[in-house]
């Protein structure tokens, strides 16, 4: 989960996903609330009841240690798409 309010938009969402049975992850460093006392509370809501709580870095490990091989070496010298 990432997104803007954290503590309205990406907290009921969550929620919502949590009951439908979905694994819940929220990126603490890829949402953002207008005040970091409502932020943080989110945090603690999530982690506590309705899933995990990360950060950006963390999920991209993660994402790289099961991406194959072939697929991270390609990745190196892929070239920047120019629109």
């Amino acid at each position: 989960m990432t997104g803007v309010n954290t503590n309205v938009c990406v907290e009921s969402t969550a929620r919502d996903g949590f009951m439908l049975d979905y694994y819940i992850v929220l990126v603490a460093d890829a949402c953002a609330s207008y005040s970091q006392a409502a932020h943080d509370m989110t945090l603690a809501n999530i982690e506590g009841y309705f899933g995990k709580v990360s950060e950006v870095a963390q999920i991209i490990d993660i994402w790289m240690d099961q991406m194959p091989e072939e697929r991270l070496g390609s990745m190196s010298t892929a070239q920047p798409a120019i629109g």
